[in-house]
């Protein structure tokens, strides 16, 4: 065996750099370190001696290499932080991004407390809904996912954080033809996909792992935001939230969009880099 603070350092220059939503090289290592050797956040810093075995060692080693071969972290370690909990995540499914957390925020702001009922499109992971719910037990939500990968991740992290819980629901098929009309709908939220189609293969390698699916909106990125507050609009009772993310420079074409759908009380918010990052409206 080999202690923690000696192996860290020999290792951590062979990681390289990687662009995107990855972490830097050491904060990467630090979760290949806790996922192959069951190290904790805490041994990193209390407990620098920590004896690391020679198998944990080939495993660590397997996981820097996929990692310089572009493949995303949270794809080697299955797993992604988000909001409060551990979020179970690979190949087929949206990683959370620490930014959507700002989408929970507001979600959980601007819905009073007591029953309320959602719908979502695209559940992805289920880090929106599950979060949202892991703090309000009294909601009820329903996500509709076309991935079958996507939604039995949804599934797993439902079981994985809410227990038993019924409030949390997927649904398996298309949010724009499926959500029901008749069901008085509090809140109808989403982190659609809004990046445009020219601009996929300038992404990340890591990025680009990713399903296309939930980063694809079309020629401008508008093109599923654009199908998402139509629909909302007619699913949505009187004074009904909806909240969504969108993507850098999209504010003015949402905002108008809004308001020709006739939503109101319109506000946006910016993310940690100072880009608008989510919008919530009123339905008129």
């Amino acid at each position: 065996m080999t202690l923690l603070s000696k192996t860290f350092d020999t290792i951590l220059p062979k990681v390289k750099e990687q662009p995107g939503h990855n972490d830097d090289p050491r904060s990467q290592l630090r979760a290949f370190f806790r996922k192959a050797a069951g190290l904790t956040h805490k041994d990193f810093f209390l407990n620098p001696d920590a004896p690391v075995a020679g198998e944990a060692l080939q495993s660590i080693a397997s996981m820097v290499e996929r990692a310089n071969a572009g493949e995303p972290t949270q794809y080697i370690t299955g797993e992604q932080w988000f909001w409060k909990g551990a979020f179970q995540v690979g190949p087929g499914v949206l990683i959370p991004r620490p930014e959507t957390e700002l989408l929970v925020e507001k979600i959980l702001e601007k819905c009073p407390r007591g029953h309320r009922r959602f719908a979502e499109l695209g559940a992805g992971s289920g880090n929106i809904g599950v979060s949202c719910l892991s703090e309000r037990a009294d909601w009820e939500w329903y996500a509709w996912e076309l991935s079958p990968i996507a939604a039995s991740y949804a599934e797993l992290n439902a079981r994985s954080i809410l227990g038993n819980s019924t409030t949390y629901q997927i649904r398996k098929g298309n949010f724009l033809t499926a959500v029901l009309n008749d069901w008085e709908w509090d809140a109808v939220v989403s982190n659609p996909p809004y990046v445009a189609s020219e601009l996929i293969p300038s992404l990340s390698p890591q990025v680009q792992k990713e399903p296309v699916l939930a980063l694809d909106g079309g020629p401008d990125g508008l093109k599923v935001i654009e199908q998402f507050v139509e629909r909302a609009s007619r699913l949505l009772k009187p004074q009904g939230l909806i909240a969504f993310e969108i993507g850098e420079e999209q504010r003015w074409a949402v905002q108008n969009l809004l308001e020709r759908t006739r939503f109101t009380q319109i506000e946006f918010f910016q993310d940690l880099s100072g880009i608008d990052r989510v919008v919530t409206a009123v339905r008129g």
